[in-house]
């Protein structure tokens, strides 16, 4: 049975994450070994165009003289021209990758761009990936394992039962769109190997015409039909018959320390090659040696694109950063000095500085492309505009390739000098009340049963010597009745704890240019911040994620220096290297023995994967008071985000049936209208 997003065993399983250990010296030596051996592949090379060239003589002279001593019919009839078609034919092949861009050297990081992954963003590449019948198996498979449990989530939402959804899927009846209906059963775990192949043969026919293919059609018409069940009825995307909608986002690698280090043979030789192979072919099928003279050519071409060593860069680097202590906003000037320390002369270097992935260049540029001399050295100067947090550069990026071009070096420098630019977070004055009188006994100050001085009326008792004159009820007095004193309901200062979201999966933003569901957290919780403190509360911080930041909860003027420090430098607020290791129960077990006795929780959660409802109902078991903000960063602008939209509303929906609070903070509205309209909903 398919697991759901509503499975109540998700709460408490906690699967063993991949852990990053560091390569030991056995590992080290396999990889210089591997290093060696392709470098003596290269190296070998040239010896291998000459054999090339040799062979084509050997050819040539067969053509030319028409026939060798005891040579028989067959070798001149067939075997010749079959020796000229298959030289054609590797021939098409070298011309088609060259200009399909295919194998073209190593790809320098874009590392201009804020890295953002934006939900439902792999969906829309493997769909537009199926329809240039380039989509693997395995993302197909993964599409639509990804909509049968939005399917089957949706379906216990509207009063299913497990088993009955499963019943439903299997028999083509959630829906009446009999290619949504079908897109679960065709193709999957329940259909006969029949069809399977009838589809597989079914998607190569359409593809060779041109023509969308089955899987990707009712793919988008299934998204369709799974949002007309969860009631999402306005979006911004509702036309599955049309394909163009989708837009294929080629892959592209953004930090520097993701590049792969090692020897890497170019494709610039392929356009040569394919010409001397074709040249060559068809000179030999059709027995005409003028032909041949090209690949005489080509291969004195060729041997030279592989002649000289195999570059060895040996650098010294630098960063300056031109800013002491930035505000959100500002434009920050970074130059890096690359210096050549070594002894041989760097003919074609490319350079890219490690730009942390939460900055945008705005001015100049990361990256240089140049050669250096021994002693020589180059500067490269860019600016980026800050954001808060804390950012960490990442080393720089080389790509050095040897005088023909036909070999290319790819590595990372370590860099002296600026590591990391700090910038302070500032609140959003988006609260316009106190959170305390927003979320109504969740969050802020508790309303006691206990009598006594306050605000809000308790009860009445009898008059006691020493009773303010204020709190006697006269017109009880005034009745005839006897004296009496009246009690308010006592309202003391409550402990809250800011719970954060930090892990990979949480940032993640509505677009390229938006701000991470993150970044929108940590303003929101500066904000609930001040509120809290102004109501003498007292206010503590934490994280999930990798990195664990703790800040004990204490009121008063001096807590929030504590807290906009931790804001602004604490590692676990900064974008994750993706080396981390975090483990949900662990993280929870930690947070229950710091939370005291009697605190109130609020949690901060883009709710984009089940990752943020389990930690929410983890908390929720442990008894704690607990309220749900949920920055939106999902959309409906595609299918694959409109997939995310509708499971990130099924675990909000998910969490409302369990009792919580939660808020559903669109980016485009102050985050007190988000607590508003909350709370009418509850009060439905």
């Amino acid at each position: 049975m398919s697991k759901s997003l509503f499975d109540e065993a998700s709460v408490e399983g906690d699967e063993e994450p991949y852990r990053y250990e560091p390569a030991d010296a056995d590992e080290k030596a396999d990889d210089e070994t591997v290093e060696s051996t392709t470098e003596s592949r290269l190296a070998t090379r040239p010896v291998l165009a000459l054999l090339t060239g040799a062979a084509f003589c050997l050819v040539g002279l067969v053509v030319g003289v028409g026939s060798l001593p005891g040579s028989s019919p067959t070798l001149e009839v067939f075997v010749v021209p079959t020796i000229g078609v298959v030289a054609v034919l590797f021939g098409l092949g070298w011309l088609a990758d060259q200009f399909g861009g295919a194998g073209g050297g190593v790809d320098l990081p874009a590392v201009e761009r804020i890295e953002t992954v934006v939900p439902g963003a792999d969906i829309d590449e493997t769909l537009a990936a199926e329809r240039a019948s380039r989509a693997p198996y395995s993302e197909r498979t993964a599409v639509r394992k990804r909509l049968r449990q939005v399917v089957l989530a949706a379906l216990q939402k509207a009063g299913h039962d497990p088993e009955r959804a499963e019943q439903l899927l299997d028999e083509e009846a959630w829906t009446d769109d009999p290619r949504a209906a079908s897109f679960f059963t065709i193709s999957g775990a329940t259909a006969s190997r029949m069809a399977r192949i009838t589809e597989r043969v079914r998607t190569r026919i359409r593809r060779l015409l041109g023509r969308d293919s089955p899987f990707g059609r009712d793919a988008r018409y299934t998204v369709d039909a799974a949002a007309e069940l969860v009631s999402v009825g306005e979006r911004a995307w509702n036309d599955p018959e049309n394909p163009d909608v989708i837009d294929e986002t080629a892959a592209e690698t953004r930090r520097t320390r993701d590049l792969q280090p090692g020897l890497v043979a170019t494709q610039r030789v392929r356009l040569v090659g394919g010409l001397v192979l074709v040249a060559v072919g068809v000179g030999i099928a059709l027995q005409q040696p003028a032909l041949l003279l090209v690949g005489a050519v080509g291969t004195g071409v060729l041997a030279h694109r592989y002649a000289g060593g195999v570059p060895d860069p040996d650098l010294h680097v630098r960063r300056t950063v031109a800013a002491e202590d930035p505000d959100p906003g500002d434009v920050v000037t970074v130059t890096v000095t690359v210096e050549n320390t070594g002894e041989s002369t760097l003919f074609d270097l490319r350079l890219v500085d490690g730009v942390p992935p939460t900055l945008e260049v705005v001015d100049g540029s990361p990256r240089r492309y140049t050669g250096l001399r021994p002693g020589a050295s180059e500067t490269i100067s860019y600016d980026v505009t800050v954001e808060s947090g804390q950012h960490t550069f990442d080393p720089l990026g080389v790509v050095a390739r040897s005088a023909s071009g036909a070999v290319e070096r790819a590595l990372t420098v370590g860099v002296d000098g600026e590591t990391m630019l700090t910038c302070e977070t500032s609140p959003t004055p988006d609260v316009e009340r106190p959170i305390s009188a927003t979320v109504d006994r969740t969050v802020g100050s508790v309303v006691t049963d206990t009598g006594g001085a306050g605000v809000e009326f308790h009860s009445v008792r009898e008059y006691r010597s020493g009773d303010p004159l204020r709190r006697i009820d006269w017109r009880q007095l005034a009745k005839g009745g006897e004296l009496a004193t009246r009690q308010f309901s006592v309202e003391r200062s409550t402990t809250v704890v800011l719970v954060v979201d930090t892990r990979a999966e949480a940032f993640v933003a509505s677009g390229p240019d938006a701000p991470t569901a993150v970044d929108r957290s940590v303003h929101a919780a500066a904000s609930i911040v001040h509120e809290l403190l102004y109501s003498n509360d007292r206010v503590g911080l934490a994280t999930v994620g990798p990195q664990r930041c703790w800040v004990d909860p204490r009121g008063g003027a001096s807590q929030w220096p504590l807290l906009k420090e931790a804001f602004s430098t604490h590692e676990a607020f900064v974008y994750p290297t993706g080396e981390e290791r975090f483990l949900r129960l662990s993280t929870l077990h930690w947070l229950e023995t710091r939370i005291p006795d009697g605190a109130q929780l609020v949690f901060f959660s883009p709710l984009t994967d089940d990752g943020g409802l389990q930690i929410a109902r983890g908390l929720q078991a442990r008894g704690y008071p607990l309220s749900v903000v949920s920055p939106r960063v999902t959309g409906t602008e595609s299918p694959g985000r409109l997939v995310a939209h509708l499971e990130r509303q099924l675990r909000l929906s998910r969490l409302r049936q369990c009792g919580l609070w939660a808020a559903d903070w669109r980016a485009d509205e102050p985050l007190g209208a988000a607590f508003d309209r909350t709370e009418r909903r509850r009060q439905r």
